[in-house]
């Protein structure tokens, strides 16, 4: 060591100085000539871009609206027109009468004419299945219902009149449509005896009457066909697929914790033993679910206090609104919240 330091501090430099400054060199050199290939292979690429050069592919847009159509349903059930709901009986989550039922109806008929004209910006839309599904009306069917309703039931059914002809002008005049199908079901509280009955259910149902003189108010008109159920399941058809429409009152749920798919996907089965149908439509729980193997309807009326009393998860007022595609069939679902 005294050896190397005498060296250096007489100006020279020992053999092993030497050769650690060959290993930095060396070591900087090869970092050096990779950083070179590098940017040659960079360079290369880019001389290669420029030679050969590229060409945006052209997209076209397509026309607003092709060859394909599509029917639009709404689906209309439970809204219970003379029933009356006060703030404070549901901790003022909802409330109800036959004004703002009015309101409901006529922003449900609005509302489904303004989604129709979206969906037409893209698709052909030549037809619309207008589904009466039940329980439109309340009827007196319990005590608290003869004490609060807002009329009677033959009141409740004039009033029905009134607002369902409104909605299907209205349909008429600024729709568009080619074809206006109306299939119709009754509902369980429409019935006019104490309890409902599994024959000849729909003879003895105010709603039944209520569709028959649509039926007949609209016979003139070419465009209307009604299609009213005579028993408890009804089915139709669109675009070959067979849909089942119904209530929803046969499908038997007390509130268990796998909630309404599981008992009404247990009831289309056994339907399914009879006539198979591709999807089933019902409404009466009140609640919007939508399922590969059914659409379950919410309601006009909203939360109530039979809700409240039955523990039934809050959900506002809602109908559904859905498009059917001649051939991918289910292309939208969308809720209409009324108010």
């Amino acid at each position: 060591m005294s050896k190397r330091r005498h060296a250096a501090a007489d100006g020279t430099v020992s053999v092993h100085d030497i050769v650690e400054r060959q290993v930095v060199w060396r070591r900087r050199y090869e970092e050096a000539k990779a950083d070179a290939d590098k940017l040659r292979a960079a360079l290369e690429s880019i001389a290669r871009v420029g030679k050969h050069g590229f060409e945006p592919i052209e997209i076209r847009p397509v026309a607003s609206r092709n060859a394909n159509e599509a029917t639009a349903v709404l689906v209309c059930s439970d809204w219970h027109a003379f029933e009356r709901v006060r703030p404070e009986e549901v901790n003022n989550l909802n409330e109800y009468n036959a004004d703002i039922a009015g309101r409901s109806i006529a922003s449900l008929f609005q509302t489904a004419l303004r989604l129709v004209e979206i969906e037409r910006a893209a698709i052909n839309v030549p037809h619309f299945v207008l589904c009466l599904l039940g329980d439109l009306m309340t009827s007196q069917l319990h005590p608290d219902q003869v004490e609060t309703n807002e009329g009677t039931a033959q009141q409740e059914m004039l009033f029905l009149l009134e607002h369902l002809t409104g909605g299907i002008d209205l349909l008429l005049r600024h729709g568009g449509f080619e074809k206006i199908i109306i299939p119709c079901c009754d509902g369980n509280h429409g019935r006019a005896t104490d309890k409902l009955r599994a024959a000849n259910r729909v003879h003895h149902s105010n709603e039944w009457l209520l569709y028959c003189l649509l039926a007949q108010h609209y016979a003139k008109e070419p465009r209307v066909k009604f299609s009213i159920a005579e028993g408890m399941l009804h089915y139709i058809d669109i675009y070959g697929r067979r849909v089942r429409l119904t209530h929803g009152d046969g499908i038997v749920y007390k509130g268990g914790v796998g909630g309404l798919t599981i008992p009404a996907r247990k009831a289309i089965l056994e339907w399914d033993r009879g006539i198979k149908a591709d999807w089933t439509i019902f409404g009466h729980y009140h609640t919007s679910i939508l399922d590969k193997a059914f659409l379950a309807n919410g309601s006009l009326l909203g939360y109530s206090p039979y809700s409240v009393t039955i523990k039934a998860a809050y959900e506002p007022a809602a109908q559904s609104f859905v498009l059917i595609g001649q051939r991918r069939w289910l292309l939208s679902y969308r809720p209409i919240y009324v108010r």
